[in-house]
Order: C-alpha cells, then structure tokens, then sequence
C-alpha cells in the first residue's frame, strides 16, 4: 500500500506546493465539508502565532561544526518539506552539514516496503532514516538500530513504538474517502459499516491492493470494535472482503495517488485513500471529501541504523524533530500529523481540521499495530496474496 511517499511509496508526489500554500479561506471551505471535522463548537488548543522567528535564534553553530549527518532520503516533495522544515534548521543551528543519501530496498520485514522505505541493512552511507512503523519494529528486533538516548523521545509522543530504538516522525491517516457530489451531504457514508454497504450507498469502491490497511477496514465494517482489531481475524477479514469486491471491480490501487484521482474523475464513488491526498484533491479543486471515522493512523519512525558513522549528531537531529516548533513547520507544509500534542498550539486553527492528529478527531482514529504486523507479515501477505489472486480470476 501506498502511504506519503508512494509506493509505500509513504508518498512521492504527494501534495502539491500550490495546494500547500493556498490562502485561508480555501481551508476554511474544506474544513467545513469534512465529515468528522472540527465545528465551532468543538475545544481547539490555544494558537501561539506562527513560530517564524524559531530560525532566527542563533542556536549552537559550532556544535557540530565541520562534521557531515548523512540522512537516508527518498526525494520527492516530502524530501523537500524534510529539507525546508527541518534539515536546513539543524544545519544552520548547530554547523554541521546535512547530506541526503538516496536509499531503497524491499524489506521482507513489511508488505509494504517499497522504494520509499529505507534500507536499514544496506544504506551504508546513511545516518538517520525515516521508515514505515512495520519496518522500523522488524528492524529494531532484528539488531539493526543502534540505541537512542533516553531524552530523544518526549513521553506525551503519539505512536511510540520502543524508545529506546525508533521515534515517532510523523504520523498520516487511512480514510474513508468519497465524491461529494454522489451522496447528499445529510446521508453520506460515513464509517467503514456505510462503506461496505453497496445496497443503501451504490457505487463503485476503490481498495488498497496490499493486505496492510485493507484487512482493517474490512474488520471495522465487519463490526470488530477497535480495541479488539488486533490480532486480526484473517478468515473474517476475507469474508468481509468478498461481500465488497463485486463494487470494487478492478479498482485496486497501489499508489497513494489514484484513488483520490479516481475518485475525482468519477471511476469511483468511494475509495480508501491517504488523508493528506484528499486535502490535496480539495485544493485542486475535486469534489471529494473524508470522514475520520475510523480512519487507520499510521505513524512513521526515525531509527538510527547499527552503522551510523554519526549516531550522536543523528540522536541531535531527532531531538530538533521533535520539537513543537519543528513539528508544526512539517505539518504546515504537508498536512502529515505531528506526533508532538504540543506542536498543535503552533498551527493555524483553520489548518487542523486537515491534521489527523489534531483534536477532536484525533480519538476517531484507530492505530494501526507494527509489533503484530512485523511479526506477522509474511504470512498474511502471502494470504492476502493467494485470496488476491483466487477472487481476480
């Protein structure tokens, strides 16, 4: 499955910078369509002002003064946001030099590991690397991460998965997604129940082709209660999947940005999609829109690989990330969670309906487990894979 940068991809050609620094008042309008979204009446945390002159304060630039972090990087625009919000600060905080290094492998460690997810075990080069929480766990059982130091990971972080291994980065949603203009605004389908039923809400459906994601939502509309989705029922998952895939058809997408695209040029009716995809549709002018009922939150992961040449400048690296100002800078330019509760306070008002992780939605949402997936991936992917291809014959 696709997430940012695609192929779980988490996300190469993800959202627009047209579409991220539109005006205001084109948030306000979407915002406002969002099913499950923030109203007036609901308590948002005070807005401190824009932290603009976070930059200007002159930092420690001799700190790391003449030493080179190495950052595994998988280019695209969430590379880009990366440098901007983030890299550049470090750098001209505390004087080292920053140096992306492309790295990509196929970890059997995820089904979803694609050429966005980082080669922990072959990026030689790389100091620091974002990866997907599937392969940051399989990774850190496999002694493939060195230790971060115990003050890296603030205590209130969202999507803590070990501390002492990996740090939550930033944090995206899996969502019921929909056109607009295909169901009244007063009846739209608004959970995964809704989703699944193609008598009272006809249409056609676009699915994820990857077990991780799907097999959630097929649980959910099948009325498994969250706090009971893990371990998944893989036999009732396939179940609830045959119910649906007459309406899903060949709609099966594998990169984060089709089935926002689908939705958008009437090839479906309803569609699990990216949370920040949807944003993105909106900006440019679809009419498609989201409920965050349910949604599936997915939390990527900073790790440090066991042959880091700098794992104390890596470690300060994630420290920076972390902070409430940082974290408020990434979701500004991406629309991606920040796993810092504080960094809401650092984000306009009317961006937070847009934030997975921003209240009151944020309790909507249901987390998706890493520690079940690494250890089971193989062999539900492999099952995912077989019903796959019986029920396309």
């Amino acid at each position: 499955m696709a997430g940012p940068n695609d192929n779980w991809s988490v996300f190469a050609n993800r959202l627009s910078r047209r579409s991220l620094v539109a005006g205001s008042g084109a948030i306000v309008l979407l915002a406002a369509g969002c099913s499950g979204e923030t109203t007036s009446g609901d308590v948002l945390p005070d807005y401190l002002g824009t932290p603009t002159s976070f930059d200007r304060v002159p930092g420690e630039p001799d700190r790391w003064a003449g030493r080179t972090l190495r950052i595994a990087a998988f280019g695209g625009q969430v590379e880009e946001a990366l440098r901007t919000t983030l890299w550049d600060p470090f750098a001209r905080h505390t004087g080292c030099t920053v140096e992306p290094v492309f790295a990509s492998f196929a970890s059997v460690a995820t089904p979803m590991a694609t050429e966005r997810d980082l080669a922990l075990t072959t990026a030689i080069a790389a100091d620091v690397a974002l990866a997907d929480p599937i392969t940051a766990r399989a990774a850190a059982t496999n002694g493939e991460l060195l230790a971060l130091p115990s003050d890296v990971v603030p205590n209130t972080a969202i999507g803590r998965i070990d501390d002492a291994l990996t740090a939550p980065a930033f944090a995206y949603a899996l969502v019921n997604a929909r056109r607009r203009d295909a169901y009244p605004e007063a009846s739209a389908p608004t959970s995964w129940a809704d989703w699944w039923d193609a008598g009272g809400f006809p249409g056609g459906r676009a699915l994820g082709r990857s077990a991780v994601g799907t097999l959630e939502v097929a649980l959910l509309a099948d009325g498994v209660p969250a706090a009971e989705l893990y371990p998944l029922d893989l036999p009732r998952a396939f179940a609830a999947l045959d119910r649906v895939v007459a309406s899903v058809g060949d709609r099966w997408w594998s990169l984060g940005l089709e089935p926002v695209g689908w939705l958008g040029s009437g090839r479906a009716e309803l569609a699990t999609a990216w949370h920040h995809r949807v944003v993105a549709g909106q900006w440019d002018g679809l009419a498609v829109d989201l409920s965050w009922q349910s949604a599936l939150l997915v939390v990527d992961q900073w790790v440090v690989p066991a042959n880091a040449r700098e794992p104390e400048i890596a470690a300060d690296l994630i420290r920076f990330a972390l902070t409430p100002e940082r974290q408020a800078a990434l979701a500004r330019e991406t629309r991606l969670g920040p796993v810092i509760p504080a960094a809401m306070q650092w984000i306009e008002p009317w961006l937070l309906p847009t934030i997975p992780t921003a209240p009151p939605h944020r309790e909507q949402l249901v987390a998706l487990d890493p520690v079940w997936w690494a250890s089971e991936a193989e062999g539900v992917r492999t099952e995912f894979e077989q019903w796959f291809n019986e029920t396309m014959m």
